[in-house]
């Protein structure tokens, strides 16, 4: 089986911590002005989306699942009874719809697992887990991500926000070093290594935000 991610609205250009908070953890060793700390931001967030696989902001998704290999033979079921559909996008807080073959099922024939992402079937009479069956397509209509800052309510995982700045400042405290320099050290007394990636580069983020995001990750990234 199958599935399809569409947005309606989608967030262009999430940022996962605000200019005001960097200016107030950085002070006056933040030289860059406002438009290119945003920019940073911007990049920064869009490597750590990468990183985890998962679309991070909150948005209002339509998920349609399709059958394959079954195409003509009508009515069957696209899992063993009781099991879920999987739905591609991260902490789901609300199920606006569920269509199954054109018809709008009823709330109390499904249940979601909000942790997991996953949608099951249930009668509506006996109350048991049962098969979703379908001939052509069901369509979940969700609301899932995390609300970003400055919103009061914001609900990323510190994870996420802790290394989004962690890019960011480095970005700003290695303006005013040598670019070619990886280290630092005076024998007894102090060592130090540098990050030489850039911001907007994933594949080369240091080894403890990945460390860091390691409990966040998904295998595969749903980005639409």
């Amino acid at each position: 089986m199958h599935s399809i991610v569409t947005v309606a609205s989608p967030v262009a250009r999430p940022m996962f911590t605000t200019v005001d908070v960097l200016r107030a953890e950085l002070g006056s060793l933040l030289t860059v002005d406002d438009t290119v700390l945003e920019t940073k931001i911007q990049e920064a967030s869009g490597d750590i989306e990468l990183a985890v696989g998962f679309r991070v902001p909150q948005e209002d998704v339509v998920e349609t699942f399709w059958r394959t290999g079954f195409a003509g033979h009508g009515w069957g079921p696209c899992h063993d009874d009781g099991e879920p559909l999987l739905l591609r996008r991260k902490n789901v807080t609300a199920i606006t719809s569920v269509t199954l073959d054109g018809d709008v099922l009823d709330p109390s024939e499904y249940r979601l697992d909000p942790d997991m992402g996953a949608l099951y079937r249930f009668d509506a009479a006996s109350g048991c887990p049962r098969a979703w069956r379908f001939g052509k397509s069901i369509v979940v209509a969700h609301t899932a991500g995390y609300i970003l800052p400055p919103d009061p309510d914001a609900n990323l995982p510190p994870a996420i926000v802790s290394c989004t700045k962690k890019l960011v400042k480095s970005f700003c405290l290695n303006l005013s070093r040598d670019q070619m320099l990886r280290s630092e050290s005076v024998p007894g007394v102090m060592e130090f290594g540098y990050w030489v990636g850039t911001v907007g580069d994933p594949a080369q983020l240091p080894s403890d935000i990945q460390a860091e995001l390691a409990l966040l990750r998904r295998p595969r990234l749903a980005v639409a």
